[in-house]
């Protein structure tokens, strides 16, 4: 995978990340919401090594600005990646 913005546990090995994407890891999830350029927030299923794209972020700063959020929201229960 790119470089993870986040990645936090929902149980059940799946995960919500914010990262870039490239256009193979696009093609292993459901869909084909773009063409690979830009950030993504999406689930990650480590049982069937599959992703499901849940929205586009429009930049990098958008991608930081909505960790920080979410972050915020969580109470501290997400994970920064290096």
């Amino acid at each position: 995978m790119s470089d993870y913005y986040f990645s936090m546990a929902l149980g059940n090995r799946r995960s919500l990340c914010i990262s870039p994407l490239t256009n193979e890891e696009l093609a292993s999830g459901e869909g084909r919401p773009g063409n690979g350029l830009g950030y993504f927030l999406y689930e990650r299923d480590e049982a069937d090594d599959g992703l499901n794209v849940l929205a586009k972020i429009v930049s990098e700063d958008a991608a930081v600005r909505l960790y920080q959020a979410i972050r915020e929201a969580s109470g501290g229960r997400l994970a920064e990646a290096a």
